[in-house]
């Protein structure tokens, strides 16, 4: 039943000319500000991608064998706290969370965040 929705899905957004993206991870996990310790908000970045832009041929295939025709919309996500408004994307968060993680405290030091070299080996 899930597959059969997710091809539905799929096949609507071929015909609209737009692609998506989200990863798993920011739809299960809970992800906490590393300033103040607010548990942050996903946030959705929509932008139109034209025929000769860099980005075209890296959002035009949807998959193996389709392709758009004309203008793209893109809607790439990141978070948002909402206490103190940082903005942080998904792949830096998940470097932070690691951190959070490890330290067992929400609210990170600033040598704490350019640690995270450090942690990553």
């Amino acid at each position: 039943m899930l597959f059969v929705l997710w091809q539905y899905i799929e096949r609507d957004y071929k015909m609209k000319n737009k692609s998506f993206s989200i990863p798993i991870g920011m739809v299960i996990k809970k992800f906490y500000c590393h300033k103040c310790g607010e548990r942050l908000t996903k946030r959705a970045n929509t932008r139109t991608v034209k025929p000769g832009e860099s980005d075209y041929k890296k959002y035009n295939k949807i998959s193996r064998r389709t392709y758009m025709i004309g203008d793209v919309e893109v809607t790439e996500y990141d978070f948002q706290c909402p206490s103190c408004g940082n903005i942080i994307g998904y792949d830096e968060q998940c470097l932070v969370r690691k951190i959070q993680k490890r330290l067992r405290k929400n609210i990170l030091s600033k040598d704490e965040i350019l640690a995270i070299g450090h942690w990553e080996k």
